[in-house]
Formats: structure tokens, sequence, C-alpha cells
């Protein structure tokens, strides 16, 4: 399936976030050549790289500077997101206020700019099979018509020639980000169901975050100086993670619905920026 790309995202009650670096991001990311540091980073998909297409990631100065340099390929595996749809609409303003009704239910109230038309998401999904229970289970028990959006990203592959250090820190910071999300949508699931209380939720968000924000500072330490389009796409999607959880957790008197909501928001807004950054790679 192709991948898509995501344009615009917006926040209820709140200013719209994120936006400038995301674009930012994106236009450097579609530049031929990328500059990190010391790296050089080639981009592909499916087939592994060409080693003569690869793209110097210039002097850094950094701890890194006078380790030995190695070539590697880095996979980043692909990405999907099944999202409940509640509607789509011409305006933004008209998806907000579609957003905020849904947002009083415990939904997520995201409004997803794409092709022009916005679309209400309540929740994502790792998985169809999830998305589509959940979409029955809202026709037969709630008399809700809704259907499933997916957002997607293609594999890709990176040939990096860097310090070993650089090298892991660019690949756990992704698998990172990559597994914290997944752990805050299963968090917002689990506080529905009167798993979890609000205290042992807003505590495993909190060390997810934790664990999200020092993998992005070792990566940007490590990039040094002058750090490249990767290295700035990938952190600025690692900020919105740290963002979201800390907007979830900050009121302790809050409803559960109300901390479920935003845990929903966070995870589609975190999820969809990585998504963006994954597909800006891919060119």
């Amino acid at each position: 399936m192709p991948a898509k790309t995501v344009t615009v995202h917006t926040r209820r009650r709140r200013g719209k976030r994120g936006a400038g670096w995301m674009v930012a991001a994106l236009i450097l990311l579609l530049c031929a050549y990328l500059w990190i540091g010391a790296p050089a980073i080639t981009r592909g998909t499916e087939a592994p790289p060409s080693p003569t297409a690869q793209a110097a990631m210039g002097a850094q100065a950094n701890p890194a500077k006078s380790a030995p340099r190695v070539t590697e390929d880095i996979r980043f595996e692909e990405l999907r997101l099944y999202a409940i749809e509640f509607g789509t609409y011409e305006t933004i303003e008209a998806a907000r206020v579609e957003a905020a009704r849904y947002v009083q239910r415990g939904a997520a109230g995201y409004v997803y700019a794409s092709s022009g038309e916005y679309r209400v998401l309540g929740a994502g999904y790792a998985s169809r099979e999830e998305a589509d229970k959940v979409l029955g289970q809202l026709a037969d028990g709630e008399g809700i018509a809704a259907r499933v959006t997916e957002v997607s990203a293609q594999p890709v592959l990176l040939r990096v020639t860097a310090s070993q250090a650089q090298i892991e820190a660019l690949r756990e910071a992704e698998e990172t980000l990559r597994e914290a999300t997944e752990q805050m949508g299963a968090a917002s699931f689990a506080i529905d169901k009167g798993e979890v209380s609000y205290a042992e939720a807003a505590y495993r968000i909190e060390m997810l975050s934790g664990r999200v924000a020092a993998s992005r500072e070792n990566l940007n330490a490590q990039a040094g100086a002058h750090p490249n389009a990767v290295v700035t796409g990938l952190s600025g999607a690692m900020e919105a993670f740290e963002y979201g959880a800390r907007d979830a957790t900050a009121d302790p008197q809050q409803a559960a619905l109300a901390f479920s909501s935003k845990l929903k928001y966070s995870y589609l807004n975190t999820r969809i920026a990585h998504i963006s950054f994954l597909n800006a790679l891919n060119g």
C-alpha cells in the first residue's frame, strides 16, 4: 500500500503546537543530501541502499568526533495507524465543533487534515482487526456511525557511516518512540476498562516520557552542534510525545474520561508525526 503523508493537525482547547517543527523538518528531510554531525546516510526502502549514493553528515563537535567510523544499515520498520473516524468536514471550524462532542465521551477529538478535508478521529489502533472490532461495538452498542481511516509509512532503509555510538543512538531513539507511543495508547484503553487507576496510569506515562526524553537527549548529544534533518525530524516527533505526556498528566484531579481522552489525542498526534517523519525519509 502506498505511503500516506499527513499534512496538518490541530488540538482542541489549546493552540496548535508542534506544526512549526513538522513543516520545517519535512522541508529539510526532502533535501537530497542530509547533514547531521559526522555520519553519512543513504535513504532507501526494500532494496539495499547504494554505497555510492551516500550523503556526508559533516564535521561535528561532539564526543564521537574521534571515534572510529563504521558503516551499517539501519531499518525503520513500516508503521501503520488505524483510526476511528467520526466524520469528514470541509472546514477546520466545523471539524473542531464535532470533535468537541466526542471529547466529552472520552474520545481523542483529534482533527487531522488530509487532501483538503478535515477528519475527526476518536482513537487509534495498531491493527485493522482492533479498529474494526471497536467500529462494530460503536454501531451495535451506541448507534454511532464511523469508519476506519488508515495512515501509514513504508519501511525505511538507511545506510549510515558514523561512530558506533551515533548509530546506536539513532536506532534506539526510533525504537523507543515507537514502543512508548504504543504503550501510551494501551494505557488509555486500560483506563477506559477500569484496569488501572489514574495514579497508576499517570506514573506509567511519566516513566515513558522520561525514557523518550533521555533517548532524545542522547541522540542530540551524539549528533553534536550540527544535527541533520534525520535527527531534527525524529527529535521533533519525540518532543511531541513528551509534550502530550505532560499535558495529559498535568491535572491530578481530572476525571478518568478526560485523562483517557488526552492520552488518545497524544497517541494519535505522536503516531502521525512519526509516520510523517518516515514518509519524508522515503521521499
